[in-house]
């Protein structure tokens, strides 16, 4: 899959993977060398700051109109339509053949 089409949430999961992964590496190589896990990996994951979810501002304050009901027609109706567009095809092909 190509990086362009990445949403850009998929992307930020990404980084922060990306970034957990590092984090562990460094704990990882701090047990293998014998030392302590360094206090500056831990107190990075500690001051990151909390998500914020972000919504559209005008979703969230102006109430949305309802939308109207569409009218619908009456089988009378559609048959009156249809004899009217006949009526109007047959005048005009009389026009054009006279």
């Amino acid at each position: 899959m190509a990086i362009e089409n990445w949403t850009p949430s998929k992307l930020r999961q990404a980084a922060e993977l990306k970034e957990k992964i590092e984090a562990l590496e460094i704990q990882l190589e701090s047990v293998l060398s014998g030392g302590e896990i360094s206090a500056a990996v831990e107190t990075a994951e500690e001051t990151q700051p909390a998500k914020r979810k972000r919504g559209r501002p005008a979703k969230l304050q102006v109430a949305q109109p309802e939308k109207k009901a569409r009218r619908k027609i009456s089988a009378a109706g559609r048959a009156a339509m249809a004899a009217a567009a006949k009526a109007r095809w047959a005048k005009a092909k009389a026009a054009k053949a006279a």
